[in-house]
Parts: C-alpha cells; structure tokens; sequence
C-alpha cells in the first residue's frame, strides 16, 4: 500500500514539474491549466504549500532524481517569502491570495 502512494506522489509531482511551474524575472511559480489545456500565469497562495512537500519528498527519498524536488522547494519558497510583497507599501511578506508573476499584480481577499 505505501509503494502506491509514493509512485502516486512521484507521478503528480512530476506533472506539476512538467507542466505547470515556469519562470520569470528571476522568480520561480506555479500557473494553473484553465480546462485542463490552457496555461495561466495565476499563482495561488496555496501553492506556498508546496515547497514543505517537496522538501519533505527530498528527505524521505521519494524524489527519484535526489535534487530537483529539493531545488524546486528552494526556488519557489524564495518566490512564495518576497513574493509580489515588494509592490506593496509594506515589508515583503508571503505572498498575496493570487498573483500575476508577469504583472507584478497581486488580488487581495474581497
């Protein structure tokens, strides 16, 4: 049973490795497919979760390359920690609800 759940771990996180993180201006993120098809540069503050998973993979051994998880974890805990927070009046800060990495834009909570 436990085998299944890290081939399951190891196969959702290579599709969001393939298909969904990009970067820009220095930043790593995590979009979104619309409909399943189309890439969206939106990064949801949840995915600031995902640094602590893959951290995690790493040290467990469930990331089959030993790095890349790892290195994912760092690039997009950097991105999640200033995130778009140096467009705003205040300190940098995580990162806002959803923000736009090519527009530096942020949505707050309405």
């Amino acid at each position: 049973p436990e085998s299944r759940f890290l081939e399951e771990y190891r196969i959702a996180m290579s599709g969001v490795m393939q298909e969904l993180v990009r970067e820009e201006g220095g930043w790593t993120y995590v979009g979104e497919l619309l409909n399943g098809r189309s890439f969206s540069q939106k990064m949801d503050h949840l995915v600031c979760f995902l640094p602590g998973t893959l951290a995690l993979g790493h040290m467990t051994g469930a990331d089959p390359t030993n790095h890349e998880h790892l290195d994912l974890a760092k690039k997009l805990m950097a991105t999640c920690v200033v995130g778009v927070g140096s467009t705003h009046s205040t300190p940098p800060s995580i990162i806002c609800d959803l923000c736009q990495p090519s527009s530096h834009t942020c949505d707050p909570i309405t």
